[in-house]
């Protein structure tokens, strides 16, 4: 056997690929950049899970192999993985929204019960009857492995129990959301909540039409129903890409000090960028209905490349964008020093909410406050106004 008969270059494989990297990415930066240790810890693990996710499930790597054994081992991976998310999820977002509905998955029974649950089923995978879990059969032709898996019974109900835990994350977040007590805590709860949103409306439908078919209510074997998976399967991944962005951002609000002005930096230079990109495919595509292929390109390539003489009226444009989406963040003395004192402030709740100011947690506050520059006497003033 050549190098061929083992792999495949497809592009049906690039989206999970991407998908997964990014995760990985997001949970680099999480660790490398969260204060809190629960947080710090939960949400980097959970994050690379979902990157593992991604990079075992069917819209990734397994696209790019020949063998049916290899695609077997791989797709079982992906269904360890998803014991571990039933185990991690719930206590990661509890770690970060302290709320009745999630407070038991910090250190109580619900964590208690969900950790079991996922080992459970973890050793359930390997162990099970081979009639229980997923099979390898023939894929649609056209689309890159010759090989898909299908889910089995265990599938089923790993499917069922990760879209409830989904759907309980995002209604304790929303909950937790409306009754915020500060702006900052308020938006830090919205933005979580938007990220769970983006990823429970199009997974969970995702995991119970995988259990629909697990239960033998649908049969995914058909190459039909694989087509529509894959017509309809940019919509999962996008959902996959804006969670992570969000529930990153959301983490990084209280950690991160310049947080907001590079994402508006961000927006700035991707409105530029997407105007340039926008003439060019306008362009091209429009003049290939009335010229050649290569004309249409190469007057597509012109045009975006007389708009780099009008860069300063695009750079304006950006700017204009960039303030209507984020009106109160400028890069200015004051700002920063807003933003400062959030951020110390946000611990000092912290800290009062799991024992108060002494021991350990004073040492944190005061490390903190010499990274963020603040004196003895700021640092006072908010301790005493939040412990009152």
């Amino acid at each position: 056997m050549d190098f061929n008969d083992y792999l495949i270059w497809t592009p049906s494989g690039l989206p999970g690929v991407l998908g997964g990297l990014f995760a990985l990415a997001a949970a680099i930066f999480i660790l490398s950049t969260t204060r809190n240790p629960a947080i710090r810890t939960h949400f980097s693990g959970l994050l690379a899970a979902e990157g593992v996710m991604m990079l075992t499930g069917i819209g990734g790597p397994l696209q790019f192999l020949m063998q049916r054994d290899h695609v077997q081992l791989l797709f079982t991976v992906h269904v360890v993985n998803d014991c571990v998310l039933i185990a991690l999820y719930l206590p990661a977002i509890a770690a970060a929204v302290d709320t009745p509905m999630l407070r038991i998955f910090r250190t109580g029974v619900g964590r208690r019960v969900v950790t079991g649950l996922g080992g459970v089923l973890f050793l359930a995978v390997l162990a099970a009857p081979e009639d229980w879990l997923h099979r390898t059969v023939a894929s649609m032709p056209g689309v890159g492995s010759p090989y898909t898996s299908v889910p089995g019974v265990l599938n089923g109900v790993i499917f069922v129990l990760l879209a409830a835990s989904y759907i309980y994350g995002l209604l304790a977040t929303v909950t937790a959301w409306r009754q915020s007590a500060s702006p900052a805590e308020r938006r830090q709860r919205g933005i979580l909540s938007l990220s769970f949103s983006c990823r429970d409306v199009a997974w969970c439908m995702l995991y119970l039409i995988a259990a629909s078919g697990a239960f033998g209510g649908l049969d995914l074997a058909d190459p039909q129903n694989q087509s529509a998976f894959f017509r309809f399967g940019w919509i999962f991944y996008f959902a996959h890409f804006l969670y992570v962005a969000l529930m990153a951002y959301a983490i990084a609000y209280y950690n991160v000090l310049e947080i907001d002005l590079v994402l508006k930096r961000a927006i700035r230079r991707s409105t530029v960028t997407a105007v340039l990109v926008v003439f060019f495919f306008v362009v091209s595509e429009g003049s290939q209905a009335f010229l050649s292929e290569h004309i249409g390109t190469l007057l597509a390539v012109l045009v975006t490349g007389a708009l780099l003489f009008f860069l300063a009226p695009l750079q304006q444009l950006g700017e204009q964008i960039a303030d209507a989406a984020m009106p109160a963040v400028q890069d200015t003395a004051e700002y920063r020093s807003f933003r400062r004192t959030q951020i110390y402030g946000a611990a000092v709740e912290d800290a009062i909410s799991n024992g108060g100011l002494n021991g350990p947690r004073r040492l944190a506050l005061d490390r903190l406050a010499r990274e963020l520059g603040l004196d003895a006497e700021t640092m006072s003033e908010i301790e005493v106004a939040l412990a009152s």
